[in-house]
């Protein structure tokens, strides 16, 4: 991200060279979710970026795609640290590269990681993917927290994360040592056919679908977008588009928010179920406006970049890193509302502007072409892996 680097920031657009890398001949050992079947965001990253394919890596998977019992997570756990402290002694890595997020969750399990791999002497690259403010403030409270997490996090490692926000609240907590590059998550794409430049997205007349496409949380917003949607609806002026609300994903309050439909009538809503490939593309392609007011801790949303790719309007709240990436009025509309009648009335305000839909489209389309696709992203992750080894 082209953001002037403060003391002991580096910029993921840095200039850096990659001879040194491409000669050292060991591998870079990433921890991640198992990217087979996970469909949270660290592993889209990752399947997104198949950086196997480019340079030497090799994954190590901290935790199962699929829910397991408490008894066997544990288990498992434990095993995976075992494994973790075998593989290092037995074999010399260039660089542990972490995902970590800061919240209760992966706070003790990575941290762990993090100790064992002092084994090695492979430097430590720490990529933080999520950041929850009330557990930072909790880690800075509480001695022995952030006694763990300057022994664990800290010691000598680099870091990325997903904005300046970020980066301020690691040096608050104590991670003053490493670097710290601010970088983006990936928006996945396909080649055109015959590589043909898309067409000008054009402001839809008739009718309309706003697609909220995430894992399926109550948090990410999604009942404030089925609400927003209602509104419009009972709202709409003449000269309107109709409005459906698409749905896609999958994840643990599925059941809840399929319930809600239900219970509140909304037959606007259409169920897509967890998307990828060719469906995933075509809901992007058709869709009008991209609803994803999320209360959720974010860090920075793959759906956010995608939906930006296909020159949809972004219509958001400022969690996270979007904050800092999306500007009211120039990527859509970005509202630190909760209220599903403020959504509705900026949905309406957008779709009856032709012009102003026009040309957040295309800015979107270029931004993320210019910045978010795979290439641009694996070869700044690139650079950073050639500034970090030793």
């Amino acid at each position: 991200m082209s953001i002037t680097p403060g003391p002991g920031e580096a910029s993921a657009c840095s200039p850096a060279s990659t001879s040194d890398a491409a000669a050292d001949a060991r591998p870079v050992l990433i921890l991640t979710p198992d990217l087979r079947g996970n469909v949270g965001g660290v592993a889209n990253y990752y399947n997104v970026l198949r950086l196997h394919e480019s340079t030497n890596v090799e994954y190590f998977y901290v935790n199962r795609a699929h829910p397991e019992p408490l008894h066997a997570r544990i288990a498992r756990l434990v095993a995976n640290y075992v494994r973790f402290a075998v593989k290092l002694a037995r074999r010399d890595y260039a660089l542990l590269h972490f995902n970590p997020s800061l919240n209760a969750k992966s706070f003790l399990r990575d941290g762990l990681f993090l100790l064992i791999a002092r084994l090695s002497s492979a430097p430590r690259l720490i990529f933080f993917r999520g950041w929850e403010e009330p557990f930072a403030r909790k880690i800075a409270r509480r001695r022995g927290l952030r006694a763990f997490f300057r022994i664990a996090y800290g010691g000598g490692a680099d870091y990325i994360v997903l904005g300046r926000r970020f980066a301020d609240g690691l040096r608050r907590l104590g991670a003053h040592g490493g670097r710290i590059w601010i970088e983006t998550t990936v928006a996945d794409a396909r080649p055109r056919a015959g590589n043909a430049p898309p067409a000008p997205r054009e402001p839809p007349t008739d009718r309309a679908a706003a697609l909220f496409m995430s894992r399926l949380l109550v948090t990410k917003g999604v009942r404030i977008a089925i609400d927003a949607v209602r509104l419009y609806r009972e709202r709409r002026a003449p000269g309107l588009p109709s409005l459906e609300l698409w749905i896609a994903g999958a994840g643990e309050d599925e059941a809840e928010v399929r319930a809600y439909v239900e219970r509140t009538g909304s037959g606007f809503v259409k169920f897509l179920g967890h998307v990828t490939g060719e469906a995933k593309w075509r809901a992007l392609e058709e869709a009008s406006v991209f609803l994803f007011p999320t209360c959720y801790p974010e860090g920075l949303s793959n759906a956010v970049l995608e939906a930006m790719l296909h020159g949809l309007p972004v219509v958001t709240r400022p969690e996270g890193a979007l904050g800092e990436l999306l500007v009211d009025g120039v990527h859509g509309v970005v509202s630190t509302s909760t209220d599903p009648a403020c959504f509705a009335d900026r949905l309406a305000a957008l779709l009856a502007d032709p012009d102003a839909y026009r040309r957040i489209a295309a800015r979107n389309r270029a931004e993320a072409e210019q910045r978010f696709t795979r290439e641009r992203v694996a070869a700044r992750l690139l650079e950073i892996y050639a500034a970090v080894r030793r």
